[in-house]
């Protein structure tokens, strides 16, 4: 519509697009950084003393003007080299302060005053639950004074914090703590950070906290201070984070050889925080949800996810902090090498089910949407408008395949010393993503240059295999051709990744070919093609049997392929695959592939006379009965979502998909009914009190999809065996799964069981979310009045990101009520969006995202979500992040 193109044109204005390819050094260097923060009831002054020199690369024999960022900022005082400037030197605006005129080498000193109480988006300075807190990264420290706020601009930090002793009695910054005093009824303390750091990784915490205080000795023997800090009343909900800390210290020194540098590491968990959490040299900031955790409160998903961020955080100190990025197109560069470490580390404490297959669902069924979406872009952007919006899955969890298909074409061993070159080449220092390929190169002897394409390719790649077996010469033919949005690739456009394969005989027997040049050979039953050309056929020879080809074994790249094989080969895979996750793959393929027949034959025909579904009722008794990793048994068992189907079945009409996806839950609960009630009785019988290991998981696991299928063969049967199991449930893991299987049906005991969880936990906040997400994901018909209804609700705030992410993100995931025919779910979502938009930009563009994925549903509801954008384009004022999401997603495709 013409008015989105003016209001385009209005927009683009005042926010122009930034690209990589005018990426240009800065001009000036931070050399020293000094911050005084004197925090008062409503609000907080910041001196600022700045020593600057004229980088050498911009030249220094003229004097020259000097842009800093800032924004929301009560300029009180600028002083250049002790001169206090006349307003005639500078300019200020919503977005900068310019200096007219600046020496090569001057100190900068600037006092601004600031407004914590007042700040929603929570960026910068602000408040949360009576305290204060800080989050940087992006551009946040823009908001707490004017500053080179670039990542390729590092300093040293020393923060002095002044505050009232009573209100806030732990004063916490970067660095070290090195000196205290009492000012009456105030307080004084002084940190010092003798690292090099950009802006972003800048922290500052005031606060009344409870603390649990313990220490890690490194490996060179150093004692280093860990301090956890917790809003009142959640200290005994801190143990599990502190002891995978240290687990993540111990694991990291071992793993990659990387020790820790600071006397003292401290983690503070908050309520009110748009991220997960902030990796702040040595001043980590934390959502609660990523912290607490006992057993009464917090479900085995809980502790994994806790024990993974906990990680994260602390391998950023290397991979992010120590080496950072030079500017944000380079993103991947820390998040995606970061992701792939706190993946190794779950790993090791976990089995392949529990850690591996959840992170290859969430690439399936939600990094491949985005890639098909109109936001779709490669690992490292070309371009943005508002950074905020490029903390993606691709950049994150795509980016972290990138770096595994690293490592699996090394090995562990060479890809450790790579990675050990790469911190110890480049520590101090801001770099790119070309630079950590040279370093892999480096050390590897290997040339990935072809490789390099996957940072600047956006889409997911589909392989086309085909696999052939020569009776004659008991060969295994393999054909595998590359494409891309629906074309094939030529060799300038040819990828360069991994393809794992393995071969396993009829009962399940590994068996092992020849091998030839090409492939390599990882343990005892998986190969290694290296791929490189838009087309090549690959021969493996020696068998004494036609074997089952287990495909891209691991998830080796993260690529969607396609192959026409047998259903006997494919029930053999899902039964008897020794990769965990090629097996947990094709048993989704099989779901799926039935679920669509289902969908394109008459509603009234039955399933028992299709093969696919006579091949996948042998295979889960199969799977229920012989497999002993139980947590497998719950991954293998579970159907994909209903999204990922719908996605397969473009032609087919929705609802009958839908239809035919809950058929299948309800066909086979009853025709395993007895299989699903032996196995929960048997889970149920060996019940101990709660540990967090990885055999209880699975038994945990197991016994919850058991009761999930019980409930769809015959809920009105069921129905007693799930309340009993949520009120007698000895921890929150059994209660929840209890919960989760009776909330997708429309009884009385649902109703009463959501009650008495809200009434039993009310008071704590994260259980309270859980409680507004389950009822935002129920599939039935009234849900969307009950979210409207919670959005009004008294334990829900439309200024805390958890309350937000818990029910926009519950019914958004809805696939059912979401997609509502009316478009009543669409029209509600841009509501909340415009309201989210006034105070917290990145929250509302973040929940902007589903909007997009209009080109996954029919052309009624593609028209009615893509009016929602428009609505949002054309809305008047709209933010950079809220409009780009927008933009976007409206006008492409």
């Amino acid at each position: 519509p013409l008015s989105v193109f003016c209001n385009r044109e209005k927009f683009m204005e005042k926010h122009s697009k930034i690209y990589l390819k005018n990426y240009s050094p800065p001009a000036y260097e931070v050399l020293d950084t000094q911050l005084q923060v004197d925090l008062f009831d409503t609000y907080a002054r910041v001196s600022s003393k700045i020593f600057i020199r004229r980088s050498f690369t911009h030249g220094a024999d003229s004097d020259s003007s000097l842009s800093l960022a800032g924004e929301n900022l009560q300029l009180d005082f600028v002083k250049v080299s002790g001169v206090a400037l006349l307003e005639t030197d500078y300019t200020v605006d919503a977005k900068s302060l310019t200096l007219h005129t600046v020496p090569h080498f001057f100190v900068l000193e600037i006092g601004v005053t600031i407004f914590p109480e007042k700040n929603k988006a929570l960026t910068g300075l602000y408040a949360s639950n009576n305290n204060i807190c800080s989050q940087c990264e992006p551009h946040g420290f823009r908001r707490i004074t004017y500053f080179l706020d670039r990542p390729d601009v590092m300093t040293r930090f020393t923060t002095i914090i002044t505050a009232d002793k009573y209100r806030y009695p732990y004063l916490l910054s970067n660095g070290n703590l090195v000196e205290r005093r009492e000012l009456g009824d105030r307080h004084w303390v002084k940190w010092e950070d003798p690292s090099l750091k950009p802006c972003y990784l800048f922290a500052l915490v005031a606060g009344d906290f409870d603390c649990i205080a313990e220490s890690f000795i490194t490996r060179s023997g150093r004692r280093v201070g860990l301090q956890l800090y917790l809003e009142k009343g959640f200290l005994s909900q801190a143990r599990h984070a502190l002891d995978s800390l240290k687990r993540a210290m111990q694991w990291d020194e071992e793993t990659w050889s990387c020790e820790y540098d600071l006397d003292q590491y401290m983690i503070v968990a908050v309520s009110d925080f748009n991220m997960g959490a902030m990796e702040n040299k040595g001043l980590n900031i934390f959502n609660t949800k990523y912290v607490l955790a006992q057993t009464d409160t917090a479900t085995d998903q809980d502790y994994c996810d806790i024990a993974a961020v906990i990680g994260h955080e602390y391998f950023h100190n290397w991979s992010g902090n120590r080496v950072t990025c030079r500017d944000w197109f380079q993103i991947t560069l820390k998040e995606g090498l970061t992701v792939f470490r706190d993946q190794c580390f779950s790993s090791d404490l976990y089995s392949p089910a529990i850690a591996r297959i959840p992170e290859v669902r969430i690439m399936k069924e939600k990094q491949f949407l985005e890639d098909a979406s109109p936001l779709s872009h490669p690992i490292r952007p070309e371009s943005y408008i508002e950074v905020n919006n490029f903390y993606t899955l691709t950049v994150y969890r795509k980016g972290a395949e990138v770096v595994r298909m690293l490592q699996t074409f090394l090995g562990k061993a060479l890809f450790k010393k790579a990675i050990e070159h790469y911190f110890s080449r480049y520590d101090g220092q801001a770099v790119t993503t070309e630079d950590f390929i040279t370093a892999i190169e480096a050390v590897s002897g290997r040339d990935f240059s072809q490789f390099k394409r996957w940072y600047s390719t956006a889409g997911t790649p589909l392989i086309n295999i085909t696999v052939e077996y020569e009776t004659e010469t008991r060969s295994v033919v393999l054909s595998v051709e590359q494409g891309l949005s629906g074309i094939n690739l030529t060799t300038g456009q040819a990828l360069h990744f991994p393809l794992a394969i393995g071969f396993v005989g009829t009962t399940g027997e590994v068996l092992a070919p020849y091998i030839f040049p090409g492939v390599q050979q990882a343990g005892e039953s998986t190969y290694i093609i290296d791929i490189t050309e838009p087309k090549s056929v690959w021969r493996f020879e020696g068998f004494q049997e036609k074997p089952s080809v287990s495909l891209f074994r691991n998830f080796s790249a993260p690529v969607s392929y396609a192959c026409d094989r047998q259903f006997d080969e494919l029930f053999t895979l899902f039964s008897h695959d020794t990769d965990a996750v090629a097996r947990w793959e094709v048993g989704q393929r099989l779901f799926s592939r039935a679920i669509i027949e289902k969908a394109n034959t008459a509603a009234s025909s039955g399933w028992g006379g299709t093969q696919v579904y006579s091949g996948i009722l042998a295979c889960i008794k199969h799977i229920l009965h012989t497999e002993e990793d139980l947590a497998l048994v719950a991954r293998l068992v579970a159907l994909p979502s209903l999204e990922s189907v719908l996605v397969q079945a473009p032609s087919v009409q929705r609802d009958t998909v839908v239809a035919a996806y809950f058929s299948l839950y309800r066909t086979l609960g009853s025709a395993l009914q007895a299989d699903f009630l032996s196995v929960y009785q048997h889970c149920s019988a060996s019940i101990a009190p709660y540990k967090h290991s990885t055999q209880e998981i699975g038994k945990r696991s197991l016994r919850g999809i058991c009761l999930f299928y019980l409930l769809y063969a015959d809920s009105a049967q069921f129905v007693e065996l799930a309340v009993s199991q949520y009120h007698t449930a000895q921890n929150m893991t059994d209660r929840y799964t209890a919960l989760y299987a009776i909330n997708e049906h429309d009884m009385l005991e649902r109703v009463q069981l959501l009650a008495d969880f809200y009434q039993k936990w009310s008071q704590e906040p994260l259980l309270v979310n859980k409680w507004l997400s389950l009822q935002a994901l129920a599939p039935l018909p009234e849900t969307l009045n009950t979210v409207q209804t919670l959005w009004q609700h008294a334990a829900f705030s439309i200024e805390n990101p958890n309350n937000v992410h818990a029910l926009l993100g519950g019914f958004t995931a809805n696939t059912v009520c979401f997609h509502s025919a009316s478009g009543a779910g669409y029209t509600w979502l841009t509501d909340c969006l415009l309201q989210i938009d006034k105070f917290n930009p990145q929250l509302a563009a973040r929940w902007a995202q589903p909007l997009t994925l209009y080109k996954q549903v029919d052309k009624e509801r593609s028209e009615k979500m893509r009016s929602c954008l428009l609505r949002i384009v054309e809305h008047t004022p709209i933010s950079e992040d809220l409009y780009e999401v927008a933009y976007t997603g409206s006008v492409s495709g």
